[in-house]
């Protein structure tokens, strides 16, 4: 916890496009296979 609260200090905005560019790629997976389990 310690370490990912370093991470957001040290380059915010870095993590903020890693974590939209994931999202983005789980919404197109979604989209590409809208019938598979979430959990998968």
């Amino acid at each position: 916890m310690l370490f990912i609260k370093g991470i957001l200090n040290f380059n915010p905005d870095y993590l903020k496009r890693l974590l939209l560019q994931r999202q983005a790629i789980f919404l197109i997976h979604l989209q590409r296979n809208p019938h598979r389990n979430l959990n998968d």
